[in-house]
């Protein structure tokens, strides 16, 4: 599925990166030894709304939160 045709359907809502949803995503890529923002924000507003994440990137999502519930894509 395109991302465009993603984002455009009625159940899908984006999560606007927030000031403390930033800082969040910081202090958890320093924890976790990482630097890949895009995934330290996905656990962060997975974590909010105790959500399962889709991906394909299941390793690198794991390590920022090994009880994050994943399905592989």
């Amino acid at each position: 599925m395109r991302v465009a045709r993603l984002l455009d359907a009625n159940e899908v809502f984006v999560e606007p990166l927030t000031d403390a949803a930033a800082r969040a995503t910081g202090m958890l890529c320093g924890a976790a030894g990482t630097s890949d923002a895009v995934d330290a924000s996905v656990v962060i507003v997975a974590r909010r709304y105790k959500a399962t994440v889709i991906s394909s990137d299941r390793a690198d999502l794991v390590r920022l939160d090994p009880a994050l519930p994943v399905v592989d894509l």
